[in-house]
């Protein structure tokens, strides 16, 4: 008899693994992948942003996640790894990455623990079905087989990033087994706009206040990384207001994001103005902003002779080209979707799981961890760091 099948070898499926594991349980770990991790080499251009030092419930969509972090939260997760001989490298805004800068690094350090703690792993099994009678769970398989248990985790993930194995299967085993699952949207991914410029601003990145409107009310707002491309917009800021974004859309609510351009107030603009008076517009904005901007903006202002002195300039469009300059806007109208997004947001109710032990509170024995349950955080490093720490808590099999 397994103690505990796990169903997913990503992040939180190998953690939880390495949990029960260590705690001397009978663990068996299915991935229908050839491999373990296969997202995770996917994350931080195959660096792996694998957590931050600054999280905390705050920096998720609910304060579920707090009967989590209390158990094993950021300093567990980094002695973990650094026990199995993990270094980590600290960059910017708390995110940590391996010292070796590889993705596989991590995978690699979470196998050979696994191995070490003789855990079943079986690679290229497909779950089929599950079903739940007499306190066991009997998990049928693709190729005819079966296995069963008297616990079972389901550590699928969500519908992100579908190429890497999230298809949404644990959402149907869940739902099987009697549990609901919320609006699904993709979270953390790349915007796209509606601007006759955009391809003319690509590559043009810089930091700066963002803001996030729905049907004239701000939802959203950051400080933080803004990258135009072809087709719209992305940066960590982006990233982390896009599922906010995406319901705005999928509400048919007129949807738009407005970007900064300098750190300038009004006053400061105005005077500059008056200095370089005897350049044209054109060239008045150059050292301000990037190049690639100011045609777009000038358009967005209304003046579309470049070559006009400012001088010429009436007032009017003066205060229209300094209005755009402080808050130039877009209309959003989508999204790269779950093909590019990193995180899936929405998922299992949180209302049918026990926050502190994440087993279902509607069958006994059955535990979800990551991204099969609505739980979803900020772009850095967030979401991994609620991975690590849900299956690790899962894992233990708490009643």
């Amino acid at each position: 008899m397994i103690d505990v099948i796990i169903i997913g070898g990503g992040a939180s499926g190998m953690m939880a693994a390495l949990s029960s594991g260590r705690k001397g349980y009978k663990t068996l770990l299915l991935e229908k992948n050839n491999k373990l991790g296969k997202k995770i080499l996917a994350t931080g251009n195959g660096r792996c942003n694998f957590t931050n030092v600054l999280a905390s419930e705050k920096d998720y969509n609910s304060d579920f996640v707090e009967g989590v972090f209390n158990q094993f939260n950021v300093e567990a997760t980094l002695d973990l790894f650094d026990s199995l001989g993990l270094m980590k490298l600290e960059e910017g805004q708390g995110r940590c990455y391996p010292a070796s800068e590889q993705a596989q690094s991590i995978i690699d350090v979470l196998e050979y623990e696994l191995n070490r703690l003789n855990v079943e792993v079986w690679l290229e099994k497909e779950v089929r079905q599950v079903s739940f009678k007499n306190g066991l769970f009997k998990v049928d398989l693709a190729d005819s087989s079966s296995v069963i248990s008297k616990n079972l985790i389901i550590s699928t993930g969500g519908i992100s990033l579908p190429q890497s194995g999230s298809t949404g299967d644990g959402y149907k085993i869940a739902e099987s087994l009697g549990h609901s699952i919320t609006k699904l949207v993709p979270s953390l991914t790349r915007l796209k706009l509606k601007h006759k410029h955009l391809n003319g601003m690509s590559g043009v990145r810089f930091t700066n206040n963002i803001q996030l409107v729905s049907n004239g009310e701000l939802i959203y707002e950051t400080y933080d990384d803004v990258i135009f491309n072809k087709t719209g917009i992305s940066g960590l800021g982006i990233l982390s207001m896009s599922k906010y974004a995406n319901f705005s859309i999928n509400n048919n609510l007129p949807t738009k994001v407005i970007v900064r351009l300098v750190n300038s107030d009004e006053y400061t603009l105005t005077k500059r103005f008056e200095t370089l008076h005897y350049k044209t517009v054109f060239n008045s904005l150059i050292g301000l902003i990037n190049r690639k901007l100011i045609v777009p903006v000038l358009n967005e202002a209304g003046i579309r002779n470049y070559d006009t002195l400012v001088s010429k300039l009436s007032t009017k469009e003066i205060n229209k080209l300094i209005k755009v300059l402080l808050g130039f806007e877009f209309e959003v109208i989508g999204s790269d979707g779950f093909l590019d997004a990193q995180v899936t947001s929405g998922g299992i109710n949180l209302k049918e799981v026990n926050k502190y032990t994440l087993e279902s509170l509607l069958v006994k024995g059955l535990y979800f961890t990551g991204e099969t349950l609505d739980i979803d955080g900020k772009s850095g490093g967030y979401n991994l760091q609620w991975a690590w720490s849900s299956g690790f808590v899962a894992g233990l099999l708490r009643k």
